[in-house]
Protein backbone atom coordinates (compact mmCIF):
# COMPACT_ATOMS: atom_id res chain seq x y z
CA UNK A 1 0.00 0.00 0.00
CA UNK A 2 2.69 2.03 0.78
CA UNK A 3 4.10 2.01 -3.15
CA UNK A 4 0.49 2.44 -4.53
CA UNK A 5 0.16 6.01 -2.69
CA UNK A 6 2.83 7.32 -5.32
CA UNK A 7 -0.55 6.56 -7.61
CA UNK A 8 -2.98 6.85 -5.15
CA UNK A 9 -2.20 9.51 -2.39
CA UNK A 10 -3.72 8.13 0.98
CA UNK A 11 -5.14 4.60 -0.95
CA UNK A 12 -7.94 6.37 -1.25
CA UNK A 13 -9.38 4.90 -4.15
CA UNK A 14 -7.11 1.86 -5.97
CA UNK A 15 -7.51 -2.49 -4.70
CA UNK A 16 -4.14 -3.86 -5.07
CA UNK A 17 -4.52 -7.35 -6.93
CA UNK A 18 -0.66 -8.31 -8.36
CA UNK A 19 3.01 -6.32 -8.21
CA UNK A 20 6.15 -7.09 -9.83
CA UNK A 21 9.20 -6.21 -11.18
CA UNK A 22 10.90 -5.09 -13.88
CA UNK A 23 14.17 -7.12 -14.96
CA UNK A 24 16.15 -8.95 -16.82
CA UNK A 25 16.74 -12.83 -17.88
CA UNK A 26 20.24 -14.35 -19.41
CA UNK A 27 20.18 -17.94 -21.16
CA UNK A 28 23.11 -20.76 -20.58
CA UNK A 29 24.47 -19.87 -23.71
CA UNK A 30 24.89 -16.42 -22.74
CA UNK A 31 26.71 -17.17 -19.72
CA UNK A 32 29.32 -19.30 -21.52
CA UNK A 33 29.65 -16.03 -23.90
CA UNK A 34 30.73 -14.28 -20.95
CA UNK A 35 32.90 -17.36 -19.44
CA UNK A 36 30.43 -18.03 -16.89
CA UNK A 37 30.69 -14.81 -14.90
CA UNK A 38 28.01 -12.04 -14.74
CA UNK A 39 28.71 -8.34 -13.67
CA UNK A 40 27.90 -7.43 -9.73
CA UNK A 41 25.04 -5.53 -11.69
CA UNK A 42 22.91 -7.43 -13.82
CA UNK A 43 21.79 -4.02 -15.76
CA UNK A 44 25.22 -3.88 -17.07
CA UNK A 45 24.37 -6.70 -19.21
CA UNK A 46 22.12 -5.08 -21.23
CA UNK A 47 23.65 -1.07 -21.27
CA UNK A 48 27.37 -1.91 -21.89
CA UNK A 49 28.50 -3.01 -25.20
CA UNK A 50 31.62 -4.33 -22.99
CA UNK A 51 29.02 -6.87 -22.36
CA UNK A 52 26.43 -6.34 -25.11
CA UNK A 53 29.41 -7.24 -27.87
CA UNK A 54 29.68 -10.74 -26.36
CA UNK A 55 26.10 -11.60 -26.54
CA UNK A 56 24.98 -10.42 -29.70
CA UNK A 57 25.86 -13.58 -31.06
CA UNK A 58 22.96 -15.50 -29.61
CA UNK A 59 20.47 -12.29 -29.44
CA UNK A 60 19.52 -9.95 -27.00
CA UNK A 61 16.17 -8.76 -26.80
CA UNK A 62 15.08 -4.85 -25.93
CA UNK A 63 11.49 -4.42 -24.14
CA UNK A 64 9.42 -2.96 -27.16
CA UNK A 65 8.00 -0.15 -24.77
CA UNK A 66 9.83 2.89 -23.83
CA UNK A 67 7.30 3.73 -20.81
CA UNK A 68 8.99 0.74 -19.38
CA UNK A 69 12.65 0.37 -20.50
CA UNK A 70 13.51 4.73 -20.56
CA UNK A 71 12.84 4.71 -16.38
CA UNK A 72 15.14 1.55 -16.07
CA UNK A 73 17.95 3.02 -17.72
CA UNK A 74 17.59 6.21 -16.04
CA UNK A 75 17.94 5.10 -12.63
CA UNK A 76 20.52 2.94 -13.47
CA UNK A 77 22.48 5.84 -15.12
CA UNK A 78 21.50 7.69 -11.43
CA UNK A 79 18.86 10.11 -13.13
CA UNK A 80 15.21 10.92 -12.05
CA UNK A 81 13.44 7.37 -13.69
CA UNK A 82 10.58 10.28 -14.40
CA UNK A 83 12.19 11.44 -17.10
CA UNK A 84 11.28 15.23 -15.99
CA UNK A 85 14.48 16.44 -17.26
CA UNK A 86 14.56 15.85 -21.65
CA UNK A 87 18.32 16.17 -21.35
CA UNK A 88 18.21 12.95 -19.14
CA UNK A 89 16.01 11.16 -21.62
CA UNK A 90 18.64 12.13 -24.37
CA UNK A 91 21.91 11.03 -22.15
CA UNK A 92 19.76 7.47 -21.70
CA UNK A 93 19.00 7.46 -25.68
CA UNK A 94 22.89 7.85 -26.36
CA UNK A 95 23.37 4.80 -23.91
CA UNK A 96 20.62 2.63 -25.93
CA UNK A 97 22.43 3.64 -28.97
CA UNK A 98 25.83 2.37 -28.42
CA UNK A 99 24.18 -1.00 -27.47
CA UNK A 100 22.23 -0.82 -30.68
CA UNK A 101 24.16 -2.64 -33.20
CA UNK A 102 23.75 -5.57 -30.84
CA UNK A 103 20.29 -5.82 -30.63
CA UNK A 104 18.54 -8.67 -32.24
CA UNK A 105 15.13 -7.63 -32.02
CA UNK A 106 12.42 -5.03 -29.81
CA UNK A 107 9.37 -7.22 -28.56
CA UNK A 108 6.77 -6.30 -26.44
CA UNK A 109 6.83 -9.50 -25.33
CA UNK A 110 9.80 -12.38 -25.15
CA UNK A 111 8.16 -15.38 -23.65
CA UNK A 112 8.46 -17.58 -26.89
CA UNK A 113 11.55 -16.37 -27.68
CA UNK A 114 13.52 -16.47 -24.63
CA UNK A 115 11.65 -19.97 -24.03
CA UNK A 116 13.22 -21.30 -27.17
CA UNK A 117 16.65 -19.50 -26.91
CA UNK A 118 16.11 -17.47 -29.80
CA UNK A 119 17.79 -14.80 -28.09
CA UNK A 120 19.68 -15.51 -24.43
CA UNK A 121 19.38 -11.93 -22.90
CA UNK A 122 16.54 -9.75 -22.53
CA UNK A 123 14.35 -7.10 -20.32
CA UNK A 124 10.78 -7.65 -19.11
CA UNK A 125 8.35 -8.44 -16.40
CA UNK A 126 9.75 -10.76 -14.14
CA UNK A 127 6.20 -12.90 -14.54
CA UNK A 128 7.12 -12.94 -18.78
CA UNK A 129 10.67 -14.09 -17.69
CA UNK A 130 9.77 -16.83 -15.42
CA UNK A 131 6.65 -18.19 -17.70
CA UNK A 132 9.40 -18.36 -20.15
CA UNK A 133 11.77 -19.77 -18.01
CA UNK A 134 8.84 -22.81 -16.44
CA UNK A 135 7.82 -23.31 -20.35
CA UNK A 136 11.84 -24.38 -20.93
CA UNK A 137 12.09 -26.69 -18.15
CA UNK A 138 8.78 -27.91 -18.98
CA UNK A 139 9.71 -28.99 -22.16
CA UNK A 140 13.16 -29.73 -21.07
CA UNK A 141 15.05 -27.55 -24.18
CA UNK A 142 18.09 -27.24 -21.85
CA UNK A 143 17.72 -23.60 -22.64
CA UNK A 144 18.84 -22.91 -18.61
CA UNK A 145 17.15 -19.22 -17.92
CA UNK A 146 17.62 -17.48 -14.83
CA UNK A 147 15.95 -14.62 -14.46
CA UNK A 148 18.37 -12.20 -12.38
CA UNK A 149 17.84 -9.78 -9.56
CA UNK A 150 19.75 -6.52 -10.08
CA UNK A 151 20.37 -3.78 -8.37
CA UNK A 152 17.51 -1.04 -9.48
CA UNK A 153 14.66 -3.46 -10.14
CA UNK A 154 11.37 -1.21 -11.46
CA UNK A 155 8.47 -2.27 -8.91
CA UNK A 156 4.89 -2.07 -10.22
CA UNK A 157 1.55 -2.51 -9.27
CA UNK A 158 -1.54 -3.76 -10.87
CA UNK A 159 -4.60 -2.40 -9.15
CA UNK A 160 -8.51 -2.55 -9.55
CA UNK A 161 -11.02 0.82 -9.77
CA UNK A 162 -14.44 1.68 -10.22
CA UNK A 163 -15.45 4.44 -12.53
CA UNK A 164 -17.09 7.67 -10.75
CA UNK A 165 -19.84 6.64 -13.41
CA UNK A 166 -20.12 2.90 -13.08
CA UNK A 167 -23.31 1.69 -13.36
CA UNK A 168 -23.03 -1.38 -11.96
CA UNK A 169 -21.11 -1.17 -8.80
CA UNK A 170 -22.42 -3.45 -6.82
CA UNK A 171 -21.46 -6.07 -9.23
CA UNK A 172 -17.51 -4.55 -9.21
CA UNK A 173 -17.23 -4.48 -5.57
CA UNK A 174 -18.09 -8.63 -5.76
CA UNK A 175 -15.95 -9.41 -8.63
CA UNK A 176 -13.32 -7.39 -6.49
CA UNK A 177 -13.58 -9.51 -3.55
CA UNK A 178 -14.05 -12.69 -5.68
CA UNK A 179 -10.12 -11.95 -7.53
CA UNK A 180 -9.07 -10.97 -3.64
CA UNK A 181 -10.16 -14.59 -2.48
CA UNK A 182 -6.53 -16.58 -1.30
CA UNK A 183 -7.41 -19.62 -2.94
CA UNK A 184 -8.28 -17.92 -6.92
CA UNK A 185 -5.73 -14.89 -5.98
CA UNK A 186 -2.96 -18.01 -4.98
CA UNK A 187 -3.95 -19.59 -8.23
CA UNK A 188 -4.14 -16.37 -10.51
CA UNK A 189 -0.46 -15.71 -8.92
CA UNK A 190 1.10 -19.07 -9.76
CA UNK A 191 -0.52 -18.93 -13.65
CA UNK A 192 0.98 -15.47 -14.65
CA UNK A 193 3.89 -15.95 -11.99
CA UNK A 194 3.11 -12.23 -10.37
CA UNK A 195 2.89 -11.63 -6.51
CA UNK A 196 -0.90 -11.19 -5.24
CA UNK A 197 -1.66 -7.97 -2.93
CA UNK A 198 -3.02 -10.57 -0.47
CA UNK A 199 -0.95 -12.21 2.05
CA UNK A 200 -2.89 -15.15 2.73
CA UNK A 201 -2.61 -15.71 -0.98
CA UNK A 202 0.76 -15.79 -0.97
CA UNK A 203 0.86 -18.46 1.80
CA UNK A 204 -1.06 -20.45 -0.44
CA UNK A 205 1.73 -20.29 -2.97
CA UNK A 206 3.92 -22.94 -3.73
CA UNK A 207 7.37 -22.11 -2.03
CA UNK A 208 9.44 -21.99 -5.15
CA UNK A 209 7.57 -19.18 -6.52
CA UNK A 210 7.61 -17.78 -2.53
CA UNK A 211 11.06 -17.69 -2.75
CA UNK A 212 11.55 -16.43 -5.89
CA UNK A 213 12.90 -13.31 -5.78
CA UNK A 214 11.75 -12.04 -9.28
CA UNK A 215 8.15 -12.56 -7.90
CA UNK A 216 8.71 -11.68 -4.33
CA UNK A 217 11.65 -9.35 -3.94
CA UNK A 218 13.51 -9.42 -0.78
CA UNK A 219 13.82 -6.18 1.59
CA UNK A 220 17.09 -5.30 0.13
CA UNK A 221 15.67 -5.53 -3.81
CA UNK A 222 12.94 -3.51 -2.40
CA UNK A 223 15.51 -0.66 -0.77
CA UNK A 224 17.70 -0.91 -4.24
CA UNK A 225 14.80 -0.21 -6.59
CA UNK A 226 12.04 2.12 -7.36
CA UNK A 227 8.30 2.20 -8.21
CA UNK A 228 8.05 2.68 -11.83
CA UNK A 229 6.56 5.93 -12.24
CA UNK A 230 4.05 8.00 -14.29
CA UNK A 231 5.80 9.90 -16.94
CA UNK A 232 4.67 13.27 -17.68
CA UNK A 233 3.23 13.53 -21.62
CA UNK A 234 6.18 15.95 -22.68
CA UNK A 235 7.85 12.77 -21.26
CA UNK A 236 6.64 10.44 -22.76
CA UNK A 237 6.71 12.12 -26.20
CA UNK A 238 9.83 12.64 -26.16
CA UNK A 239 10.63 9.21 -25.14
CA UNK A 240 8.90 7.47 -27.72
CA UNK A 241 10.39 9.76 -30.46
CA UNK A 242 13.84 8.95 -29.40
CA UNK A 243 13.09 5.17 -29.04
CA UNK A 244 11.69 4.95 -32.88
CA UNK A 245 14.90 7.00 -33.78
CA UNK A 246 17.01 4.06 -31.74
CA UNK A 247 14.66 1.13 -33.52
CA UNK A 248 15.63 2.46 -36.90
CA UNK A 249 18.83 3.46 -36.28
CA UNK A 250 19.07 7.34 -37.08
CA UNK A 251 20.65 10.18 -34.88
Amino acid sequence: LKMLETADPGNQYAVPYFSGVNTIAITAKGKELLGGKLPENGWDLLFKPEYTHKLKSCGIALWDTPSEMFPILLNYLGKDPKGSNPEDLKAAAEVLKSIRPDVKRFSPSIIDELARGDICLAAGNGGDLNLAKARSEEVKNNVGIEVLNPKGMGFWIESWLIPADAKNVANAHKYINYTLDPEIAAKNGIAVTFAPASKPAREKMPAELVNTRSIFPNEQDMKDGFVMPQMSTDAKKLSVSLWQKIKVGTN
